[in-house]
């Protein structure tokens, strides 16, 4: 390979840097793929190291088959031994090999969210605990950020410093014992329990040190502190770790991630190596600039720039809107104009927001206009009721001590066994020391439970054993056997849900995710596939290539670019949020997120935001972004709803859209009041009073003959005024 036709000379630098800590700080849209396939694809064709001795480890799944495909493209099969791998991914393919040595066996389970709540709330219930003085949802938050830092249940206890403390620490200590009885893990114990794994067995670390002689770690800044010490660990014998990312894009610390494992890189290992991929060869320049004046902003961040190998482009667009109705059909306006006159298609278009519940005006739009549009990030597939239930039972009968899977499915769908019978069930089993479904195959010896109820659960159980039969049939193969055994669709036809062909439809995609599965692992079993579906998320089930808008929040967006990009509820309160102004570490996070989006855009970059939007219930005045007034305003062109530019002040308010045609004409000459037509009055603009001083319009009420509006005034409250006659005077 000609590495230096190839590659620029950062990237050079980077890729033939091979002994050794190094450090890669790669700017949003640097090519840091290419610089990290490159790399592998150098030290195994080049330097003949063996591929065996390489771990390379990433944050999605779609980024590791990006991976593991762009290699296999540059050097062939030699590149097939490698591990290439998510942290989740790397830790389950370990911990199958190794986990009896901690006591566990090696069909383990492993538990989404809301198995992890229904164990929690089980949990709750043994300690006697009210849920109405401390949520489920809370507590597993807090479990998992003992995790992620890698604190014991005896460590949580004892550190506890208050009573509600005590009482999650408690359930903690319980919730892991339960987990341990049911055979299982959750998404955080699958790295804690790999770390216990190593400390507890230095030769099985030593194995795994040994083996993996040169590891390298993408988006590096987004780890937790037990990614950090894992890492730490498996290369503390060779010392040739190379971590890449950037500190601008570190998005996570909401859920552990800590931006000090890449700041403080050079503090943990001596001699680092820092090579800075700063040329930016996804955006045009204007977009760039903007980024990179955001981002200054910040005090904690490596020093870097991005800069520009694209041309300048255009100006960024900046629309203010009446209100979130308005700004939406803005949007989708745009979207057909840049269709009809530069011939994009829908997926050149992403609309980002800060939370997801912005999304609904958008999507109501595009539903009743017939817009192919697809959600990311929201309910995920793998949730549903019925993906669930499934799921449940391929669980149980892979794992008969999974007993949070066995109460799903015990009576769905319905057999005749209650609360109470589970209950005499869960008793018993309790009792006598052993699981659930053992006390279910030894229900005859439970006198208070009813014969024809003994009948119901052993035919269950023996049910159970019976499809166990067929574990070894191709994943499609034995789900298809097992639905039928089970009449769980016979069921849902005898049903009364509204939903009921959506139900099917959703089994039919199940079965088709596991033909999938088998066409890409043709030696893969059921317990292979309930693996790579526990460990899917939905960006790594994102289609670039789908004919659909996509919408999505800025956190969701991460790794991925549009031609042409909304970053839409540009609004204090929103984004940044009200937190965010008492809390500085909180503001920069909020400001990293903000260059994330606006990195997105390759082409075009639109800011929108509203005088007026409703919020947790209640409309109130918004005012724009923080973050805007950090974009140079020579960057920025102000549009009104036909995307010409406007002066911000002379912005002429929307009245009807028709199907998104704006025609702020009208044939007659409208009525003035106050010298104003009431058409060009709207909520959020400033008025001022000749007795009540400086106000707001909150609402305008239509009345033909005398309209209202109703204003908030600054020191006088709220005044519902005549518009024909009050001393008002537009500002």
């Amino acid at each position: 390979m000609e590495l230096r036709e190839l590659l620029n000379e950062e990237q050079y630098s980077a890729v033939t840097s091979v002994d050794g800590p190094l450090l890669i700080l790669a700017g949003a849209g640097s090519g840091k793929t290419r610089t990290i396939t490159y790399r592998i694809a150098h030290m195994i064709k080049n330097l003949g190291i063996n591929s065996y001795q390489i771990l390379a480890i990433t944050f999605t799944n779609k980024a590791a088959k990006e991976m593991k495909d762009r290699v296999r493209s540059l050097i062939g099969e030699i590149s097939e031994n490698m591990w290439i791998s998510t942290f989740h991914s790397l830790c389950v393919r370990i911990l199958r090999r190794e986990i009896g040595n901690l006591g566990y066996t090696s069909s383990f389970t492993i538990y989404d969210f809301p198995d992890q709540k229904a164990l929690v709330k089980q949990c709750m219930d043994i300690l006697k605990i009210n849920q109405d003085n401390i949520d489920p949802s809370e507590v597993l938050r807090k479990i998992s950020n003992y995790k992620n830092q890698f604190i014991k249940p005896d460590e949580a206890i004892s550190n506890a410093f208050d009573y509600r403390e005590r009482l999650v620490a408690q359930i903690y200590e319980v919730y892991e014992k339960k987990l341990f009885e049911n055979n299982s893990l959750d998404f955080d114990n699958l790295i804690f329990k790999t770390i216990e794994l190593f400390e507890k067995h230095p030769e099985i670390l030593s194995f795994y040190q040994s083996k993996f002689k040169y590891i390298m770690v993408d988006e590096y800044q987004d780890t937790n502190y037990s990614q950090y010490y894992l890492v730490k660990m498996l290369a503390d014998m060779n010392k040739n770790i190379c971590v890449v990312g950037d500190d601008d894009q570190c998005i996570y610390q909401w859920r552990g991630a800590d931006i000090n494992n890449i700041l403080d890189f050079e503090k943990d290992y001596k001699n680092t190596k820092v090579i800075k991929l700063e040329k930016n060869y996804r955006s045009k320049s204007t977009i760039l600039d903007a980024a990179n004046k955001v981002i200054l902003n910040n005090v904690r961040r490596k020093k870097k720039i991005l800069k520009a190998i694209n041309n300048e482009g255009d100006k960024i667009k900046l629309f203010r809107a009446s209100n979130a109705e308005e700004e939406a059909l803005f949007v989708i306006n745009e979207i057909f104009r840049l269709i009809k006159s530069k011939g994009y298609e829908y997926r050149d278009f992403g609309i980002l927001y800060r939370t997801n519940s912005q999304s609904r005006m958008f999507e109501e739009i595009c539903v009743k206009n017939q817009i192919p549009y697809k959600l990311v990030g929201v309910m995920r597939f793998y949730e549903r009721k019925e993906i669930k239930d499934i799921i449940a039972y391929i669980k149980t009968i892979v794992n008969p001590s999974d007993e949070i899977s066995l109460r799903r499915i015990i009576n769905e769908p319905k057999r005749g066994i209650g609360d109470t019978t589970l209950y005499k069930l869960s008793e018993y089993a309790e009792r006598n020391g052993i699981g659930l479904f053992d006390a279910m195959v030894a229900c005859a010896e439970i006198a208070t439970i009813s014969l024809r109820t003994q009948d119901i659960i052993k035919n269950f159980a023996k049910s159970i054993e019976e499809i166990r039969k067929y574990i070894d049939l191709k994943p499609s193969e034995f789900i298809r056997l097992m639905i039928d055994k089970i009449g769980y669709i016979d069921a849902l036809k005898k049903s009364k849900d509204s939903d009921i062909d959506t139900r099917f439809e959703n089994i039919q995609e199940f079965i088709n995710a596991a033909v999938n599965f088998e066409q890409l692992n043709i030696d893969g079993n059921i317990e292979d596939f309930l693996e790579n579906i526990m460990l899917v998320s939905e960006i790594d089930k994102y289609d670039e290539k789908s004919s659909s808008i996509t919408l999505m929040t800025i956190h969701s967006s991460k790794g991925l670019e549009f031609p042409v990009v909304f970053m839409v509820g540009m609004e204090n309160g929103i984004f940044p949020s009200n937190k965010c102004f008492d809390d500085i570490d909180e503001m920069e996070e909020s400001r990293r997120l903000c260059y994330v989006g606006i990195t997105r855009a390759k082409d075009i970059l639109y800011f929108t935001y509203a005088n007026m939007r409703m919020v947790y219930g209640e409309t109130g005045f918004r005012t724009k972004s923080k973050f805007l007034g950090e974009v140079p305003s020579n960057l920025l062109l102000n549009i009104d709803f036909r995307g010409e530019e406007i002066n911000i002040c002379e912005s002429m308010p929307s009245k009807s859209f028709g199907k998104f045609n704006y025609n702020p004409l009208v044939s007659d000459s409208p009525k003035k009041y106050n010298n104003v037509s009431k058409d060009d009055v709207r909520a959020g603009m400033k008025i001022k009073h000749k007795n009540f001083g400086l106000g707001v319009i909150v609402r305008v009420e239509e009345d033909t003959e005398s309209p209202k509006i109703v204003v908030a005034f600054d020191n006088n409250g709220i005044k519902k005024l005549g518009l024909n006659n009050a001393p008002i005077e537009f500002i």
